[in-house]
């Protein structure tokens, strides 16, 4: 069988590897680690002084285990202390992969999809791509952040945990990831105040004794070639065995640090956040194609009522779905704005109150098309669309001006109000649907969407085109009904 990809490690002094079947063994100083090697598409042979990682075939799923396994077999031969990363650039329609569990899915369209065991100690994290247009409107990292704010890291590393099994059931949501999981491991010594006492042991002083038989203590210093040159007196180093036997010196008196202080292996969180000076752990997750913002945050918000936070402590949706909050409360503003600015040009320019009045009619006759175009295509209507929408505001109403422009003049010269609308409509007609179908063509490519950043742009095109495509209709039917309905009013109130 033919072996593609062959990478070789190298195997430092002192480390011995050997290959029984489908298990790895590495022997080295520190120990014996053992793994096994899914040899049905992975293979590993050890030649001279270097480990080769081959795989059988160029399936993309082959090469995403073979990159996983290299990386472990990696970790295990040079015993580094920097984890090995392999980035998998996952491109093309229809490709999919997901982790349950210890379980890697990986499918490519309608092929089936094939499940791999994620061998112990790899760490598989999901990182969605983003467009240069994405980044710049800060829309980069995960879209889905909950933030829970609290005092002690260790209740908020407690409801963290809780609050991403509580969203894992909800569809659409993957890689779910908390910002107080695996950590470092590190060594804390805690000092009995009590004993300490008693013992008449200053606390400073023992740290700074610990600090010194670790780290080493600078003693002097010596110039060389016009440099100093510090020299430091270091001890053996000291095993987590031997730290609680270390000897802390008060005056003639020698204790065992294990008698005045208790020493324990913890896990520090990866990083300690802090909002408005509140310590904050992050709940961080993806979504999935074919799943909006919208649709998750109701049941995210359902899934954190049923979870019961301690007095100080509490729980919010942060990320996209706050800024997409606070961007649609600007955005309304913007559009409640344009259309008053809207409405005091044409009152200025008309003369009049009741003919703008019936020109803005046409934007709820838009916001109709905008939304049936929306839900035919099965988007989402999100922050560029929403931009679209007050475009629409300025672009929908041309059609509409057009038209009780062309009806007031025909009635300035004498026309009766039935036979100055029909004109009017006649004569406009034209003008009004080659406008909008050349605002609508122009617009096709970017709703179809092509090149980088495509998927943002494409909502706005799309609201433009639902809403003129609506409002031009709408504009030579609807119009000229409340036009005449309006102008006879004031008639009839002019005769009274």
């Amino acid at each position: 069988m033919s072996r593609i990809g062959k990478h070789p490690i190298a195997i430092p002094a002192g480390v011995d590897v050997t290959i029984d079947g489908s298990t790895v063994t590495v022997k080295g100083p520190k120990g014996t680690l053992t793994q096994h090697i899914d040899s049905r598409h992975i293979g590993v042979t050890v030649e001279g002084n270097e480990v080769h990682v081959t795989r059988n075939n160029e399936e993309l799923q082959t090469k995403a285990m073979h990159g996983l396994y290299r990386a472990l077999i990696h970790n295990m031969v040079t015993g580094v202390v920097t984890p090995y990363t392999k980035t998998l650039v996952i491109a093309g329609v229809g490709y999919k992969a997901s982790v349950a569990g210890n379980k890697l899915t990986m499918s490519l369209g309608f092929s089936h999809p094939v499940d791999y065991t994620i061998p112990e100690g790899v760490e598989i994290s999901f990182e969605k791509e983003q467009s240069a247009l994405q980044s710049i409107l800060g829309t980069e990292g995960a879209p889905v952040i909950i933030e829970i704010k609290g005092e002690e890291l260790e209740m908020i590393d407690e409801l963290s945990t809780e609050v991403k099994e509580k969203i894992a059931s909800i569809p659409g949501l993957y890689d779910i990831k908390t910002s107080m999981e695996q950590g470092a491991p590190e060594v804390n010594i805690s000092i009995d105040r009590l004993k300490s006492g008693i013992y008449g042991v200053d606390i400073a002083s023992v740290a700074s004794q610990i600090k010194e038989k670790l780290n080493g203590k600078t003693a002097s210093n010596f110039e060389s070639e016009g440099e100093p040159i510090d020299i430091e007196i270091k001890v053996p180093e000291v095993s987590l065995d031997e730290l609680q036997n270390v000897e802390i010196v008060q005056g003639e008196k020698k204790y065992r640090l294990g008698e005045i202080a208790e020493v324990s292996i913890t896990t520090a969180p990866k990083e300690i956040n802090r909002s408005n000076q509140n310590r904050i752990g992050k709940v961080t997750a993806m979504l999935e194609k074919g799943y909006t913002l919208g649709s998750v945050t109701p049941e995210i918000k359902a899934q954190l009522k049923d979870i019961q936070f301690p007095a100080k402590y509490s729980a919010q949706i942060t990320g996209e779905e706050e800024k997409r909050a606070e961007s649609f409360q600007g955005l309304s503003f913007a559009l409640i704005l344009s259309i008053v600015l809207v409405y005091m040009v044409m009152a200025s320019q008309f003369e009049s109150l009741r003919h703008p009045f019936t020109i803005l009619l046409t934007i709820p006759l838009a916001g109709v098309g905008c939304i049936y175009a929306f839900l035919l295509a099965g988007a989402s209507l999100n922050m560029m669309a929403f931009i679209g929408i007050i475009m629409l505001a300025g672009i929908a109403v041309n059609n509409s001006i057009l038209l009780v422009d062309a009806a007031n003049r025909l009635k300035a010269e004498g026309f009766a109000l039935t036979e100055a609308i029909k004109g009017a409509a006649q004569q406009r007609i034209r003008p009004i649907i080659m406008t909008s179908l050349t605002t609508i063509l122009a617009l096709l490519p970017m709703c179809f969407g092509f090149g980088e950043g495509a998927s943002l742009r494409s909502p706005m095109a799309l609201a433009v085109i639902g809403g003129l495509f609506t409002s031009t209709l709408m504009t030579l039917v609807v119009i000229p009904c409340v036009y005449y309905i309006f102008d006879k009013k004031v008639k009839n109130v002019e005769k009274i």
